[in-house]
């Protein structure tokens, strides 16, 4: 027995007529007052920075006292070592 469909397909009808268009909700607003509404979203950002899940934020610190006990260990300075960022040092620190 084959099923009946209870939606027929209706080919007059635009694919993009049932979707929402983006919502426009700064619409209208100056080059300077989008200047002055970013400097305050990046003001806030600055402020309150971003926020981690608090298992991110254990596993960075986790791998910050790790890379500092590498760096120990291998008697460099750990944000030097850090910034050079050669793929030995990456390389060397994982396998250690």
């Amino acid at each position: 027995m084959i099923p009946q469909w209870t939606h027929t397909w209706n080919s007059r009808k635009s694919i993009r007529e049932g979707r929402p268009g983006p919502k426009m909700k700064d619409h209208g607003l100056t080059p300077d007052e989008y200047r002055e509404r970013d400097i305050v979203w990046v003001a806030q950002f600055q402020v309150t920075g971003k926020k981690y899940a608090e298992a991110t934020v254990n596993a960075i610190d986790r791998v910050h006292r790790y890379w500092g006990r590498h760096c120990e260990f291998m008697n460099v300075e750990t944000h030097q070592h850090l910034a050079t960022c050669a793929p030995e040092n990456f390389r060397v620190y994982a396998d250690w």
